[in-house]
């Protein structure tokens, strides 16, 4: 075989091997590629617009990027002026794994109603994140799919509220897992 065919058939292959890497995934190769502040501001949360979260997010996250992530945050922003879901848009497209789970808790149960929320693979449990019994639930759901990997404290952002959550959560946390709390500045607000 000559030098050229030789070329030819790596390119070849290298190609096959990305195209099936991508179909076997359920992920696209453009997709994947783009970064999680683009994907932040595309979905329009103040996570990035507000909070300036990208460098934090990028870097803490990316080994989960395409794994099959067991993924929960508190609030699904059904109190924020632009819409609830944002953050889900964002998740759902950031993790790209066909497994990851991506759930969420929010307290507004007829936000999630109205709005016909839906997730791709996930939970959305309804209730307060400073209710001990419905933490419980959201622990035992965690157990049950392998303990979380990422939890997101976007909540109420009451001191007392992040604690709570943070004692009935942590220890379904998994191993080498982490568990951002988010706005602490509002602890001590007036």
């Amino acid at each position: 075989m000559s030098r050229k065919q030789n070329k030819s058939l790596l390119l070849l292959t290298l190609l096959s091997t990305i195209i099936a890497s991508c179909f076997l995934n359920k992920s696209h190769a453009w997709k994947t590629r783009e970064s999680w502040e683009s994907l932040a501001k595309r979905a329009g949360t103040d996570k990035v617009t507000g909070h300036k979260y990208e460098m934090i997010y990028e870097m803490w996250l990316a080994p989960w990027r395409h794994q099959p992530v067991n993924f929960l945050e508190i609030g699904l922003g059904c109190d924020m002026t632009y819409g609830p879901g944002k953050s889900l848009s964002l998740w759902e497209s950031y993790f790209t794994h066909r497994d990851a789970r991506v759930s969420f808790l929010e307290v507004d149960g007829a936000c999630v109603k109205t709005h016909d929320i839906h997730l791709r693979n996930g939970t959305i449990f309804v209730g307060s994140q400073d209710d001990a019994a419905v933490l419980r639930k959201v622990a035992a759901e965690g157990r049950a799919s392998g303990k979380y990997d990422v939890i997101v404290d976007d909540g109420g952002h009451t001191m007392s509220q992040q604690i709570t959550s943070l004692k009935e959560l942590w220890p379904v946390v998994s191993s080498g897992g982490i568990y951002v709390i988010e706005d602490l500045m509002t602890s001590y607000w007036p």
